[in-house]
């Protein structure tokens, strides 16, 4: 009966770097296999591992090749074959655990290009040990010259690389057109008043998914990042922060998109990510009761054997306010409906985009791209000796300040157009009655301050017992 073959493992992992791209996995398990040929090695199992580093720049576990280290160290390998020390790891603590297996389990570890690791002298562990070090070194190089590359881009204003950005194709620069419409359109439905949950749900509709490798539903909380992004507006990030123009186009005006930053990083408002709001003034309406003015939410009155009602509620803890949701709702409906119609040619001019404006807005824009451009210029200026830390300090705040003052300007010379699509109609108040509560909402917030009062106790004169009354005295709308 013949000797049994000592058994092997085969190691393959594939990266990102240039190596891994040129090395595919077929190739590199065909050359271990054969090298375990010629050494005499049965191959037990092939373990591949993709899109991973080895190196001490990479923050990605290797499952597989913990897996199989833990079975070398089973004794269930007598040796580790790879195609070259770097495709086997990079990181110098992983060959100390390397020298460490084969003292305990005896595993050897060869390789197709770098040769056999000789970790039974000194001199060969302490050779393992530099080529370690070399290796780890080149990974630091590469993450060095990529690090490099992004920051001459930053500079320039040109893509960093990346998963491909939702709007635009692979290259980071070209338009995508279907992309590019539907997040205009999210920013401009958001503006108007509508959640992000209706306006993912829209875009759900029309068959887009996020640009993950996976092509996910879009939903409130991935629109909500996406349209956060700077680049919909053709400008630069750095660490937060905007650096400048960018070499792409924008998809989202800047004056808009900085309104719609604006809108949604707002701390007072309540964005619902789950679910849709229910009821009209749920978080609109606000409570009379004196010293409180709080926002009222929508609830169910308690059973006790009687027919739950849907109200508005004030949270705090005296209660305060407590009223019959179905008839507020209509009372205020009808109110502003009214409103419109009456006052809907002095709304119209009172929104006119005069010349005046537009001429605003082109210069604001033309500010924020002086400012942006003078904070780029002040590390060279630093490095020349032409400005000392001090004033780099002080000159940096000071174009923060007028960074932020231009883009408030911007947004607010942008989200006025909430009511232009109502008072476009032929009768504004029918408009407003047919259209979504988001955008109903958005109408009455910017129309009026609704507020419920405590109403008096007891019931009024000529009610119905098992009957809801309501008493519109007790609503009180006033105009902004």
């Amino acid at each position: 009966m013949g000797k049994q073959q000592p058994r092997a493992a085969i190691y393959c992992r594939i990266s990102s770097d240039r190596e891994g791209l040129e090395l595919g996995v077929q190739r590199q398990e065909a050359d271990a296999r054969n090298l375990a040929a010629r050494l005499g090695f049965e191959v037990a199992r092939v373990f591949v591992e993709s899109d991973t580093g080895a190196s001490t720049k990479s923050k990605k576990a290797r499952p597989i090749y913990k897996e199989m280290i833990d079975g070398a160290r089973a004794g269930q390998y007598g040796a580790i074959i790879a195609y070259s020390a770097s495709r086997l790891t990079r990181r110098p603590s992983e060959w100390e655990d390397l020298i460490r297996l084969y003292e305990t389990a005896g595993t050897a570890i060869h390789t197709v290009v770098s040769g056999t690791a000789n970790f039974a002298t000194a001199d060969g562990r302490a050779t393992a040990r530099t080529v370690a070090a070399w290796d780890a070194a080149e990974a630091e190089r590469t993450a060095e010259r990529v690090q490099r590359a992004k920051a001459e881009n930053v500079t320039k204003g040109e893509w960093r690389g990346g998963r491909r950005p939702f709007g635009y194709e692979a290259d980071g620069v070209t338009v995508r057109p279907d992309e590019a419409e539907a997040l205009e359109r999210a920013a401009d439905a958001i503006i108007a008043g509508r959640s992000l949950s209706a306006v993912a749900r829209d875009i759900q509709a029309s068959g887009l998914t996020t640009a993950s490798k996976k092509g996910l539903p879009m939903d409130s909380i991935a629109l909500r990042n996406i349209l956060l992004r700077p680049r919909n507006a053709g400008l630069m990030e750095v660490k937060g922060e905007i650096t400048g123009h960018a070499q792409w186009p924008a998809v989202i005006p800047e004056d808009k998109w900085l309104a719609l930053r604006g809108i949604l990083t707002d701390p007072a408002r309540r964005t619902q990510n789950g679910s849709e709001r229910r009821w009209l003034g749920s978080g609109l309406f606000r409570c009379g009761t004196p010293g409180c003015g709080g926002v009222v939410r929508g609830a169910t009155t308690s059973g006790g054997g009687r027919t739950r009602r849907l109200v508005y509620r004030c949270k705090s803890a005296g209660g305060h306010v407590n009223r019959d949701m179905i008839y507020t709702d209509a009372f205020v409906l009808e109110v502003i409906a009214a409103y419109l119609r009456r006052e809907a040619p002095a709304l119209r001019a009172r929104m006119t985009v005069s010349v005046p404006r537009r001429k605003d807005v082109e210069k604001l824009r033309a500010d924020l791209r002086g400012y942006r451009e003078r904070l780029i210029q002040l590390p060279d200026d630093y490095a020349l000796g032409l400005l000392d830390g001090q004033q780099v300090k002080a000159t940096t705040l000071r174009l923060d300040g007028l960074i932020k003052d231009a883009e408030q300007q911007l947004a607010a010379l942008t989200t006025g157009d909430v009511l232009a699509e109502t008072l476009a109609a032929a009768d504004p108040g029918q408009q407003f009655l047919d259209a979504d509560l988001d955008r109903q909402r958005a109408i009455i917030d910017a129309l009026a301050v609704v507020t419920i009062q405590p109403a008096r106790r007891g019931r009024p004169a000529g009610h119905v017992p098992g009957t809801p009354y309501f008493d519109p005295n007790f609503i009180d709308v006033d105009w902004k």
